[in-house]
């Protein structure tokens, strides 16, 4: 998810999607909406589709956690969902707002966070990284200073907290930084 992307408005200067009077819609009408609206969209750039001409997600579309947080996604939104070719559906009052990814994470979580949100990738890896190695080299102080397993142990979560942690989150504002730099969000 691209934080921060453009999002394109069907309702302002482009062609309506579908007769918003339409009662309902069947799934098949309602996977035409999107594949209309997504058409030339590039990968993480947003749409959104004002629920007057969808009302609800075709059943494909299944809830998730996997994402940017709703609320920081758009104001209002509380939910998302994934559905079928890499598409990805954050949940407003009055729209949804859809993007497709290049790569599904339930498929393939690494490609996800290494093409669609490496920003995400860059901060679990960071973390990872020198968080376990301050973890690791704590607890081995501890040990060797005479402490007993269970307070090493502790100390060692701590630090590795305490310096993973920022670690994480510097790589990935470093990332989103030069994404936006470079025109990427």
């Amino acid at each position: 998810m691209r934080h921060g992307a453009r999002i394109r408005n069907p309702e302002i200067g482009q062609p309506p999607l579908v007769n918003s009077s339409m009662p309902s819609m069947s799934d098949r009408e309602k996977h035409r909406v999107f594949t209309q609206a997504l058409r030339g969209v590039r990968p993480g750039e947003k749409v959104k589709i004002p629920k007057k001409a969808m009302r609800s997600l075709p059943r494909s579309y299944e809830g998730t956690v996997v994402g940017m947080p709703p609320s920081l996604v758009a104001e209002g939104a509380r939910e998302q969902y994934r559905g079928p070719y890499n598409r990805h559906v954050y949940g407003t009052a009055d729209s949804w707002l859809v993007h497709r990814d290049s790569i599904d994470p339930r498929h393939d979580p690494i490609g996800h966070l290494a093409t669609d949100a490496p920003e995400w990738g860059a901060g679990f890896l960071a973390a990872s990284v020198f968080g376990f190695s301050a973890a690791r080299s704590s607890f081995d102080n501890d040990l060797r200073r005479g402490a007993d397993r269970k307070t090493a142990t502790f100390n060692a979560v701590i630090n590795g907290l305490v310096v993973g942690v920022p670690a994480g989150v510097l790589a990935f504002g470093a990332v989103r930084l030069l994404r936006t730099i470079f025109g990427e969000d």
